[in-house]
């Protein structure tokens, strides 16, 4: 299952997690899904808050689920 970002709506390609307290100061309740790496980026640059991402994990283009076949086209 692809996840978004709650924030963007951008598709999620890296998982990580947050230390509890970073995690409580830049996403403040708001966004229950979670938010992409540069939308955290751009909060903490915002706040003014370091942080460290931990146990990062990117999901490369060959890693993505094929594309369903739909209808094609028809020719005339």
């Amino acid at each position: 299952m692809v996840a978004y970002c709650g924030r963007c709506k951008r598709r999620k390609v890296v998982e990580y997690e947050l230390p509890e307290e970073v995690e409580r100061l830049l996403l403040l309740y708001r966004w229950k899904t979670g938010v992409c790496l540069p939308c955290v980026d751009e909060l903490a640059e915002k706040g003014g808050i370091r942080y460290q991402p931990e146990n990062l994990d990117a999901t490369t283009w060959p890693d993505l689920p094929a594309r369903r076949s739909g209808r094609q086209a028809r020719r005339r």
